[in-house]
């Protein structure tokens, strides 16, 4: 292999200058990891990075815990208008709460904006999660009694 070709890498190609070029246009890479026990992905999509991080579960009703469930809605409608610029909250069918953000990332992106990238959106989530952990939302979904 030549010293200049790019260097094959899952989903991508890689320059020598560091630069990652989709190995297919029709491609959506995705990164997946764990930060702090919560999934969080980031898909790269049109120009796009799309970050997904699920904060918890939420309990249901039939969980037999309203006070716990009314006290972290509540958190939810006091936080969910102060969220950063571009982040919202989404609560999932399956109870389980998430925020999301997209951002542009013209592609070719390098290795290091990318993780560039992600590692600031989990330091954009770690207030909230403070502030939902305060309140029992726990990474593997249990949930704990809310402070009063």
């Amino acid at each position: 292999m030549p010293l200049d070709a790019a260097i094959p890498l899952g989903p991508f190609l890689v320059d020598r200058a560091g630069h990652l070029h989709l190995r297919e246009p029709h491609l959506r890479p995705r990164i997946a990891f764990a930060w702090r026990g919560r999934p969080i992905v980031g898909r790269l999509q049109d120009g796009r990075l799309e970050i997904e991080a699920v904060l918890g579960r939420i309990p249901s009703t039939a969980d037999g815990s309203p006070e716990r469930r009314a006290a972290l809605f509540a958190m939810l409608r006091r936080l969910a208008p102060d969220l950063p610029h571009g982040w919202h909250a989404h609560l999932l069918p399956d109870h389980r709460l998430t925020l999301e953000t997209a951002d542009r990332m013209p592609m070719p992106i390098r290795i290091s904006a990318l993780v560039g990238a992600l590692t600031n959106a989990v330091l954009v989530l770690a207030p909230y999660l403070d502030l939902f952990e305060e309140c029992g939302l726990a990474a593997g979904g249990t949930v704990s009694t809310c402070p009063g």
